[in-house]
């Protein structure tokens, strides 16, 4: 009797947990890329830190000193300044900067910055261009290896430079929001935040014809309030997973390591095609090649922003 007993109950367990494994590998199966790409943050990932350049202050004219972009400042100029800049004392809360882990944990469908982590598949992303010096050289060998990537791009230099602009979008790669000229948006007015991003996306959509849905903070500064504004508009706030730090000069090797020993499934990372005139990329460039070799090798494959989060690239 009592082996009986135990007989049944063994059985009895057997099944039970036979139950639970299939609902798990159910809701597996159901989950879809967000499930895994929007994940509460393992730590309070962070903007780039005080070691990041300074920027403009938001809605003003960045100092042009010799370089290309002095010759053509004029068109550079945004069609409509802001009328929030001149207000150095406007003061709203939820504007102070605060790690991105944090704000993808309090805005899950806004917020990300990696992508699903049970597939080989990556993002690369390029800030601050378009950038003649750079982004042409880019674009070569992106073509070359049959790479599509996202740009996160300037307001004033998709201005100045369209024909760049164009050959971005042509060429098959996703376009995103950078600001028009770069500023530090830490304490920062959502009236100034929506200046810049609306004067960006009246130049992009001038001339590729459509408005960006995607938006990157320069430095990785943003506050509460700047991504419920962010969040009202349905766009998204694209930050990253691997920073090369390519800006601040290191040598080609430096950066294919970290890119090589810091990408995982999912990984977002993030370079640059474009930078201050006193600042040279073409360690980023010379990079480039080898990153996308090497991580090819490694069984990933390049996809652009809105294909890695399924989320979409244009309003």
């Amino acid at each position: 009797m009592y082996k009986t007993c135990n007989n049944k109950r063994n059985l009895w367990q057997k099944g039970f947990l036979g139950l639970i494994l299939a609902v798990t590998l159910l809701l597996g199966a159901c989950m879809t890329p967000d499930d895994y790409g929007r994940g509460p943050a393992d730590n309070d990932i962070g903007g780039m830190g005080s070691g990041a350049p300074d920027g403009p202050e938001a809605g003003t004219t960045a100092e042009l000193e010799d370089g290309p972009e002095s010759d053509h400042r004029v068109e550079m100029e945004p069609d409509s300044p802001s009328a929030f800049a001149a207000d150095e004392d406007a003061v709203e809360e939820g504007t102070e900067s605060i790690g991105f882990g944090e704000l993808q944990r309090m805005f899950p469908e806004t917020v990300v910055y990696r992508g699903p982590d049970n597939v080989k598949r990556v993002a690369l992303t390029f800030d601050d261009g378009p950038d003649p010096r750079f982004t042409p050289d880019i674009l070569d060998i992106l073509e070359e290896n049959d790479v599509n990537a996202t740009f996160f791009v300037m307001g004033a230099r998709a201005k100045g430079n369209p024909e760049l602009l164009d050959r971005i979008d042509r060429e098959g790669h996703v376009i995103g929001n950078h600001t028009y000229w770069h500023p530090n948006l830490d304490g920062e007015t959502v009236g100034q935040l929506r200046w810049e991003i609306e004067e960006t996306d009246n130049i992009i959509n001038n001339i590729v014809g459509y408005r960006p849905a995607l938006f990157r903070p320069p430095y990785g500064n943003f506050g509460s309030a700047h991504t419920e504004s962010l969040a009202s508009y349905e766009e998204s706030a694209v930050f990253w997973t691997v920073d090369t730090r390519d800006w601040d000069g290191p040598p080609a090797d430096e950066i294919i390591n970290t890119v090589t020993e810091e990408t995982g499934n999912g990984s977002i990372i993030l370079m640059h095609d474009g930078s201050h005139w006193t600042v040279d990329m073409s360690n980023t460039v010379e990079a480039l090649g080898p990153v996308i070799e090497s991580l090819k090798d490694d069984g990933y494959e390049f996809v652009t922003i809105p294909e890695l989060l399924q989320i979409r690239a244009k309003k």
